[in-house]
């Protein structure tokens, strides 16, 4: 009798929560990544602006990870206590970027969102420029295409080379 009510909880268990949330977090030379909500859901990845730790999107996961597998990026050195390592070198950004597109092919990341704050949103537009077949959509929030005119108006690209 035991056995069969166990198994009754099961069923009803798994019938009201078809893919269980999981979290793992990933550390790689420029970024770390944190996993949550639905494994089997597609896939969103999310990349915080310049010195901004993945807890801004707090209020954005708990919305969309019932459906959802969510991928939190944070840049090494970008939150309190957070070692810069690699990211205090020049050419940073290149590596973010290949970070986060090999973190989407080796974990078999179908075709993800990108949805970028400020510098994420910089780096999605690298990532699809870089990787087009890798990304599905991107959204960026409060981005520059150029970021050098925000230290140095009026800049171009070859001012800054």
């Amino acid at each position: 009798m035991r056995h069969a009510l166990f198994a009754l909880i099961g069923v009803v268990l798994l019938a009201l929560f078809p893919a269980m949330t999981y979290a793992q977090e990933t550390h790689l030379t420029h970024v770390s990544v944190v996993e949550r909500g639905r494994a089997d859901g597609p896939a969103v990845i999310l990349i915080p602006g310049l010195s901004t730790p993945r807890v801004v999107w707090d209020q954005l996961v708990p919305e969309i990870e019932r459906d959802h597998r969510v991928i939190l990026v944070q840049i090494n050195g970008f939150a309190t206590g957070d070692a810069a390592g690699a990211n205090a070198d020049p050419g940073a950004l290149d590596g973010i970027v290949e970070d986060i597109a090999g973190y989407i092919r080796d974990q078999h990341v179908e075709r993800p969102a990108i949805i970028g704050h400020s510098m994420g949103g910089l780096t999605a537009l690298m990532i699809a420029q870089r990787h087009p077949a890798a990304v599905d959509r991107i959204m960026i929030v409060d981005s520059l295409p150029f970021i050098g005119t925000l230290f140095v108006p009026g800049s171009t690209v070859e001012t800054f080379r």
